[in-house]
């Protein structure tokens, strides 16, 4: 499967296939398109001398320092070496695989400035399996930046990864799947370290996982209804209309979906006249976590 990135499409679970079960990436011609004219852009500010933030001035306390043209890669490259201090535990190659798909998507809407050989470098780590080592904590400023900053390491040749099963440093890693090593310029390593993908990457994934849960969730809840004899009146359409709870509303109807032709809905003298709490509340409760989940992935998407 291969999944092509516009900078405008990507879901969760495009995410998720990408992460865990290893889809190939493809830049779509629109966004190498973006991508070109947006570098071409970074170059003609620099022929202006037009002071621009990690573009020919140094980052941070450096701000206001000028970076002159024969020291743009000297000065990307320590920047990339300066971040990396993440700490251990370590993300998993599945964390990755989302990290570095969520930076990809989000460079090739054109915005960063970024080296067009830089931004394709993370479909080829992708594609080729290459999976930097990241640590999962460390914090600079208002990103991901101590983090991100060694998939910057991996991709000039330097840091560990892994690479079919095994840990070995990045240069050996580029070398067996014939690759050479980026050689940065200007704002390529701030368009490198400055994001959040590590965050939206664990995001994206935890996403995908709590709504596989929820799906579960109404089809234990179905099932232990009806081996309960339940009652099927807080399933009731038009009682759940009145709360207006879309999440509610959901879950309630594909619990009915899956009750569709049971014995429950037949009259029983035996049935009790209430349910406990768990199981009449299940599809308010699941729904709940529906309402939460979609939220987060709107302002996540």
């Amino acid at each position: 499967m291969k999944i092509v990135l516009t900078g405008n499409d990507l879901t969760v679970a495009k995410v998720w296939e990408i992460a865990v079960n290893g889809a190939e990436v493809e830049i779509s011609p629109e966004a190498n398109e973006r991508l070109e004219a947006s570098r071409k852009l970074v170059y003609e500010l620099v022929d202006a001398d037009v002071p621009v933030y990690g573009f020919n001035t140094g980052v941070g306390w450096n701000k206001d320092h000028t970076i002159a043209k024969e020291f743009f890669e000297d000065f990307n490259r320590k920047l990339i070496y300066s971040h990396s201090f993440g700490v251990e535990p370590e993300a998993s190659e599945a964390e990755v695989r989302a990290i570095m798909a969520i930076r990809l998507n989000c460079l090739l809407l054109g915005y960063t400035g970024i080296q067009p050989a830089v931004a394709r470098r993370y479909a080829e780590l992708l594609n080729a399996g290459i999976h930097p080592v990241i640590p999962e904590r460390g914090s600079v400023g208002e990103a991901d930046i101590t983090l991100l900053s060694h998939i910057g390491l991996a991709m000039i040749g330097e840091g560990d990864v892994n690479y079919k099963g095994r840990r070995i440093s990045s240069a050996e890693a580029h070398k067996l799947a014939g690759l050479e090593p980026v050689k940065l310029g200007p704002k390529d390593g701030l368009a490198i370290v400055c994001s959040n993908s590590f965050s939206a990457g664990q995001a994206a994934l935890a996403l995908k996982e709590l709504k596989d849960l929820a799906d579960t969730g109404e089809i234990v809840s179905a099932l232990a209804l009806e081996g309960l004899n339940g009652n099927t009146s807080p399933l009731d359409p038009s009682a759940l209309a009145a709360r207006k709870y879309r999440g509610q509303q959901y879950s309630a109807e594909r619990i009915r979906k899956y009750l569709e032709g049971s014995y429950i809905y037949q009259p029983d003298p035996r049935r009790p006249l209430q349910d406990p709490l768990c199981y009449r509340g299940a599809a308010h409760i699941n729904g709940t976590l529906r309402d939460a989940v979609r939220y987060a992935e709107e302002a996540l998407l």
